[in-house]
């Protein structure tokens, strides 16, 4: 009985290290110390960012590879086709390493290769893995809050109520909360829960205020200037300047005078701008920095000089020449009656 026994384990044994010497074991090492999560054909393998890991049961001889770093300025790595078996197509421990080129650009770049029946113990410091195929459930939790705030007012008499809509989703639970308060002060809370594991749950609360208010005028006055080529105030009055273009629509002028090839066509692109709007001292600088002859940019700074607000700060265009003789130019220009 006792042979038998004996046997039995040393054919089980026997069994264990054939299987292990047909599956290949990969390592990957970052050479700078920075943690990453490894990923081998679309599925993470290690749960928490390593420096150093130890994927054990391979059985391709190919893996399209990942890697993601903890540093979210870092850029990840891809290699498409990352070999886990020696130069001959048998079972081996491949290491791979994770280095700096000299432009300091990250790569993923071969080590080392030997035999798997040679490879030594996993040292201490090393994270060894068995590789899965299953995805890892993130244990992270993510909120997204979206907000919408209808208001619906009148100048005079009555004013409905407003409504305020959160949808909150916190790790697969919903939270949906509608709150509509009317004018006189009544505030209806309608909350609902729902979670995708078991159970919808709802709460309803309603607070009520009582406010007595007579001869009330509305008069509300919303100016919306967020520099995204809103214009609330007219650009030409009376033929004279006093707004400038918003920073939205001056960005699109810059790139459509810089998109033309020849130097007189991006002249006249910009004068048909100042033509048609009001322009800052500033904002016909960087049009002349667009230009490559200084005596377009002369020519354009005299031409715009009447189609600025801000007239005082007209010196900031000198920056935009390469030399003082334009200045002078620009100046004389200037003081003509």
């Amino acid at each position: 009985m006792k042979n038998i026994f004996t046997l039995f384990a040393f054919t089980i044994g026997l069994f264990c290290t054939v299987e292990a010497q047909n599956t290949s074991t990969v390592i990957v090492f970052a050479e700078d110390g920075h943690p990453f999560h490894l990923i081998l054909n679309g599925v993470q393998q290690n749960a928490e960012p390593e420096t150093n890991i130890r994927v054990e049961g391979l059985t391709q001889p190919y893996y399209s590879t990942k890697i993601l770093f903890k540093e979210a300025t870092i850029e990840p790595l891809e290699k498409k086709h990352m070999m886990v078996m020696d130069a001959d197509g048998t079972n081996a421990e491949v290491t791979y390493v994770i280095k700096q080129d000299k432009k300091g650009r990250f790569k993923l770049k071969f080590y080392s290769a030997i035999p798997i029946a040679s490879a030594p113990p996993a040292p201490a410091e090393t994270t060894t893995v068995e590789y899965t195929t299953t995805p890892r459930i993130e244990t992270s939790t993510s909120i997204s809050v979206t907000e919408t705030t209808t208001t619906t007012s009148t100048s005079k008499g009555d004013v409905d109520r407003d409504e305020i809509s959160i949808d909150v989703n916190m790790g697969g639970i919903d939270v949906d909360m509608d709150v509509n308060v009317d004018m006189d002060g009544n505030m209806d809370t309608d909350v609902r829960i729902d979670d995708d594991i078991s159970s919808s749950t709802t709460v309803t609360t309603t607070t009520t205020t009582t406010t007595t208010t007579t001869g009330m005028d509305v008069d509300m006055d919303v100016d919306m200037d967020m520099d995204m080529g809103i214009d609330t105030e007219p650009v030409v009055d009376d033929g004279q300047c006093y707004y400038a273009m918003s920073g939205y629509d001056f960005g699109n002028v810059k790139k459509s005078v810089s998109s033309k090839v020849h130097e007189e066509d991006k002249l006249t692109v910009s004068k048909q701008v100042s033509d048609a709007n009001c322009l800052s001292s500033e904002q016909v600088r960087d049009i002349m920095k667009i230009f490559v002859h200084e005596s377009t940019r002369l020519e354009f700074a005299q031409y715009a000089y009447n189609r600025v607000t801000d007239k005082k700060n007209y010196y900031m265009v000198n920056d935009a020449f390469q030399f003082d003789s334009s200045i002078d130019d620009l100046n004389e220009y200037i003081k003509r009656p």
